[in-house]
């Protein structure tokens, strides 16, 4: 049990990782939707990759396609506007808000999926003890972001503002219902694998499409092998995004979708900490405070709470 607990947060930390990989990556090809298609096919092939060394079959079988919901197939579109939103948000709320405000979608929707038994969900009523816990959780992702303070490459966002902020927690959702339906997908399938390539092969293939009619400028890619010889880890994002999404496709099942949210979202803000501390991956530096350690204490007591019981 306890593996299963940790995994979601080490995969929370690559997840959060994964943002600053995709911010530098957009800065080279100067656009959050080639960034976002490039993350997808680098995930993508990964994860076709692992099916082939493992030797899962690459079949649908008939009565999935025929005998399941709509909604089994939505995973591909959830996780393209999920990745794209966060790219476009980053710049305009700025770090803190963005992270408290998808961070709160998430939770939300996770405690509805499990409370309300959605997507086929078994129920996992809520008790006192998970409640205190997520209460926690939150208040202490809300200390630790605002110890933060704002950095200097935040943006206003006018007058719009609480559209964005809006748009942030709608985010969040979208995000947590994505793991829940590819759950959902895995178990049907035999294979939670096999879920995430599907998932992502529908994200990239959709993209390609809107960018095509829409007539993006493609040239923007040339950029791209300077900036792989330059830094290669910007191009690692899809990796990152691909173990995440196997992760919570697996996990799910096992643990519950709010637990399994929960647990990654605090392995997610703890690295973002990391990362700020030491300005990993061109990140501007913001050393670590004593709020920033008092809110992550509060938020570790609030996962235990919600592990325990």
């Amino acid at each position: 049990m306890l593996f299963l607990v940790l995994f979601p947060i080490i995969t929370g930390c690559g997840l959060a990782a994964q943002s600053a990989v995709n911010s530098r990556l957009r800065y080279y090809v100067e656009s959050p939707h080639f960034a976002t298609l490039l993350t997808f096919l680098t995930g993508g092939i990964f994860l076709i990759l692992a099916m082939v060394v493992t030797h899962d079959s690459f079949v649908i079988p008939s009565q999935v396609v025929s005998g399941e919901p709509w909604w089994v197939w939505s995973g591909g579109i959830l996780g393209l506007i999920g990745v794209t939103m966060l790219i476009l948000l980053f710049p305009i709320l700025g770090s803190v808000q963005t992270t408290i405000l998808t961070i709160g979608g998430q939770i939300l929707m996770g405690v509805l999926v499990d409370q309300l038994g959605w997507f086929n969900a078994d129920i996992k009523p809520l008790n006192t003890w998970k409640i205190v816990g997520i209460v926690l959780l939150i208040a202490g992702v809300v200390w630790s972001n605002l110890a933060q303070g704002q950095t200097t490459r935040t943006q206003a966002a006018g007058k719009h503002r609480f559209l964005w902020q809006l748009a942030a927690v709608l985010t969040g959702m979208v995000i947590a219902t994505q793991a829940t339906v590819n759950g959902y997908l895995g178990s049907v399938l035999g294979s939670s694998l096999y879920a995430v390539v599907i998932s992502f092969m529908l994200s990239l293939v959709v993209l390609t499409l809107i960018l095509l009619i829409v007539r993006a400028p493609w040239h923007n890619l040339q950029t791209l092998p300077q900036g792989v010889k330059e830094q290669p880890w910007i191009i690692a994002g899809g990796l990152l995004g691909a173990i995440y999404t196997f992760s919570v496709a697996w996990l799910i099942p096992l643990l519950g979708t709010a637990k399994v949210v929960i647990f990654g979202l605090f392995g997610q803000v703890a690295f973002s900490i990391v990362i700020d501390h030491f300005g990993l991956f061109e990140a501007e530096k913001q050393p670590v405070t004593t709020g920033k350690l008092c809110g992550l204490a509060v938020a570790f007591v609030g996962v235990l709470l919600v592990s325990l019981h």
